[in-house]
C-alpha cells in the first residue's frame, strides 16, 4: 500500500510539473504563469499597491532613531502617560529615547520586583521568612540582603 502511494504521489508531482511545459499559455496573458518574476507580476499593478523600496542605510525609517516616524508614535504616547503618571523609582527613566524599551523595564521588570518587595515585606512581618535551597540544606536568607537586591533592580539610574 505505501509503495503503491507512494508511486502515486511521485507521478501526480511529474504531471503537474509537466503541466508548465507541455500546455500552452492563454492568449490572454502574455506571460506563463510558472515562469513570472515579481517585476512581471508588478506591471498589473496601481503604484499606490506597490511596495516600498527596502532601504538598509542607517538612515532609514528602520534604522534611525531620529526618523520622523519616532517623533509621535503609540509606543511614545503610552510611555510619556505612564511617565506622567507614576513615580521615577515606578519607572527608572524620565527619557523619551527608547519607549518600548522603558515601557517593558515598567511593567514586566520593576513592577514585579516591587510586588515581590511588598509579598516578601508582608511574610517576613507574618514569620515567614525566604528560605532557600542551594544543594548544601535550606538556609534563611538575611533580610538585608533581600533588601539590598531589590534596591539595587529599582534603584534609578544617575543618566535620567
Amino acid at each position: 500500500m505505501k509503495l503503491f502511494s507512494g508511486f502515486f504521489l511521485t507521478f501526480f508531482y511529474l504531471i503537474s510539473a509537466a503541466h508548465c511545459f507541455l500546455v500552452p499559455p492563454p492568449i490572454i496573458s502574455p506571460h506563463r504563469p510558472c515562469f513570472q518574476t515579481p517585476r512581471d507580476m508588478d506591471e498589473g499593478l496601481d503604484d499606490s499597491l506597490r511596495p516600498p523600496p527596502f532601504n538598509l542605510r542607517k538612515e532609514s525609517i528602520l534604522f534611525d532613531s531620529n526618523a520622523t516616524t519616532m517623533a509621535n508614535n503609540n509606543a511614545l504616547r503610552i510611555w510619556r502617560f505612564m511617565r506622567r503618571r507614576l513615580p521615577l523609582w515606578l519607572t527608572g527613566t524620565q527619557s523619551d529615547e527608547n519607549p518600548w524599551g522603558a515601557i517593558y523595564n515598567t511593567l514586566l521588570v520593576r513592577f514585579p520586583t516591587l510586588v515581590a518587595g511588598v509579598l516578601y515585606g508582608k511574610n517576613v512581618i507574618q514569620g515567614h521568612p525566604l528560605i532557600v535551597d542551594l544543594g548544601d540544606g535550606p538556609f534563611e536568607v538575611p533580610p538585608l540582603v533581600v533588601i539590598g537586591i531589590l534596591a539595587s533592580i529599582l534603584r534609578v539610574p544617575k543618566s535620567s
